[in-house]
């Protein structure tokens, strides 16, 4: 099937590509200025020294790198490729395996190649394949379909194999009905995408993964309820067939739908489950709030989509508020989400998710956030009862203040003074694990920067504490850091230096962290530039410390051409 797909692609861009320019020329005129052929892309070539003293080396003490990533445009038609080497491995993708091109006409557009098409959520929600597609929106009208491959063959590598069985070919096709606008709309997707059981005709029984099947139909809509009144929806079920080769029904006693059960590939390891999602939002310049309600299955998927959360139901409430002339704005969700919806699990969890931010702006000197954030859950019972002693009730509770000074003179000289106050603490609600889990984090910043413009110079200096407790362990860092930067010759020399040295108490044990780095960039040429970089660590603890005493050494000469 592969090798009858692709002539047909190939010849098919081909035709298109030609037509896509045909009708880009019927609807203007070529500009005959224009360069059809356009470049643009970053080469990089960087050496990098290394050494370490008290610890394990991570890298090599000498190594280099050149990477590219260039995106060539022929007519209009990008060709992204890239590459990287270095002494410790190659690799490379270049586009002539990854080619895809969408030449549109007025309310038509065409896709062949490697693509991505999203129809919603649950359906086709941006999964590429390699096929062909087309999109018709005459007015309020809509239609698309596609098919193509949405899945190769996998063969494990036999050196270092990440899985241990064959995967077979899926193919599939996808298409989309509707009517509506952006604000008012009605879609009915489908897709059916299945495992090409030829494709693994010759491989052993006991080394292949059972080929599947998976049919989904949904929903989707959008609808202006009145001017500041949205109503948003979405549903779907999906049918999974998990083993193509499993008795049909008509096998075990189940008879007329054998010609519905054979389009659909149902047989008896077939199953199904619904996703389904639902907000309501209002919305003005000073003034949000919305509601949202979600539902996902156990075991819901789609072969059009890569990933879902399973077996969930949310409920979320938010709002968005301004206050004091728009110097203010508010911003708060909560939300309810628990799981095990069939009632199978051993037991089941509740979650409670709250969240306040606020900022405000004085357009003066002054200006702060902060912010609120809760997350609890809290395990029950479910088909088994729950033993008190593993029970999981935990919250985890975040406050955060940061105010800031902000001084101007003229735009010549720029000085800022923050601060960053932040607790995070994890509250074990079950008291057989409380003393083991139960962790508070403090963390307290002051910043300074002060910037004069007319010589491009910036002088940044601040203070820091990060502290962490808990039943086994505390530990404090207390670190001072001054750092300037400085620009010459019209900014085609930039140089900086920073550098920070503290204390580091773990259980009433110092030591000491010092750390330096610079690093001077030039840019002589409008392309081209050459950096080079120097970082030294320092990091010294009593022999009685279960941690290590260390240097490390790190340096970087690189080269940078932007085409």
């Amino acid at each position: 099937m592969q090798s009858k797909l692709k002539p047909v692609l190939w010849g098919c861009l081909f035709l298109f590509f030609i037509a896509g320019s045909a009708f880009g020329q019927t609807e203007r005129a070529p500009d005959r200025k224009q360069n059809p052929l356009r470049m643009a892309g970053t080469f990089i070539a960087k050496v990098e020294g290394y050494y370490a003293k008290g610890i394990e080396s991570s890298r090599k003490p000498l190594s280099f790198l050149a990477s590219g990533d260039f995106d060539p445009e022929v007519y209009g038609m990008k060709l992204p490729f890239s590459f990287l080497a270095s002494n410790q491995n190659f690799n490379y993708a270049q586009p002539f395996t990854r080619i895809g091109i969408s030449p549109e006409y007025k309310w038509m557009r065409f896709h062949f190649g490697y693509r991505n098409i999203s129809y919603s959520q649950y359906t086709l929600g941006g999964h590429s394949f390699l096929g062909a597609g087309l999109e018709l929106n005459p007015g309020i009208f809509r239609f698309s379909a596609l098919y193509g491959r949405f899945k190769k063959k996998t063969i494990p590598s036999t050196v270092n194999p990440l899985d241990t069985l064959i995967a077979p070919m899926r193919y599939g096709y996808a298409g989309k009905i509707g009517v509506g606008n952006e604000n008012n709309y009605l879609d009915f997707t489908f897709l059916h995408i299945k495992d090409d059981t030829l494709s693994v005709v010759d491989a052993d029984p006991g080394n292949f993964k059972s080929p599947q099947s998976n049919v989904v139909g949904g929903v989707n809509m959008k609808f202006t309820l009145m001017k500041s009144l949205v109503f948003e929806g979405e549903t779907a079920l999906s049918l999974l067939t998990r083993n193509l080769y499993a008795p049909g029904l008509n096998e075990v006693g189940f008879s007329g739908f054998e010609n519905l059960a054979r389009l659909l590939a149902v047989n008896i390891s077939s199953g199904y489950a619904m996703a389904i999602r639902a907000a309501l939002n209002y919305s003005t310049p000073q003034f949000s709030a919305g509601l949202e309600y979600r539902r996902v299955d156990p075991d819901f998927t789609s072969f059009g989509a890569y990933f879902f959360n399973t077996d969930l139901e949310h409920l979320t409430i938010n709002t968005r508020f301004r206050l004091f002339e728009k110097k203010m704005n508010v911003r708060a969700n909560f939300g309810l989400q628990n799981d095990n919806l069939k009632g199978n699990k051993v037991s089941r969890s509740a979650k409670i998710i709250a969240m306040l931010a606020m900022q405000y702006n004085s357009e003066k000197i002054f200006s702060m956030d902060a912010s609120f954030s809760n997350y609890s859950i809290n395990q029950q019972a479910g088909r088994l009862p729950l033993e008190d002693t593993i029970r999981l009730f935990q919250t985890n509770r975040s406050i955060g203040l940061m105010p800031r000074l902000t001084f101007a003179e003229k735009k010549n000289i720029q000085q800022v003074i923050q601060w960053n106050l932040t607790r995070t603490d994890l509250i074990d609600h079950n008291p057989f694990t409380a003393d083991l889990t139960e962790v508070t984090s403090d963390i307290a910043m002051m910043n300074y920067l002060i910037s004069f413009a007319p010589i491009s110079f910036n002088v940044n200096t601040g203070i820091s504490y990060i502290g962490m407790r808990n039943s086994i362990a505390t530990r404090d860092n207390f670190v001072v850091m001054l750092g300037f930067n400085k620009s010459l010759f019209k900014n085609k020399l930039n140089v900086g230096v920073n550098g920070s040295g503290g204390l580091s108490i773990v259980n009433d044990i110092r030591g000491n962290v010092f750390n330096a780095s610079c690093s001077v960039l030039l840019k002589a040429y409008k392309k081209h530039g050459v950096k080079f970089y120097l970082h030294f660590q320092n990091n010294k603890y009593p022999e009685n410390s279960q941690q290590r005493s260390y240097q490390e050494f790190k340096t970087n000469v690189s080269y940078v051409y932007s085409i």
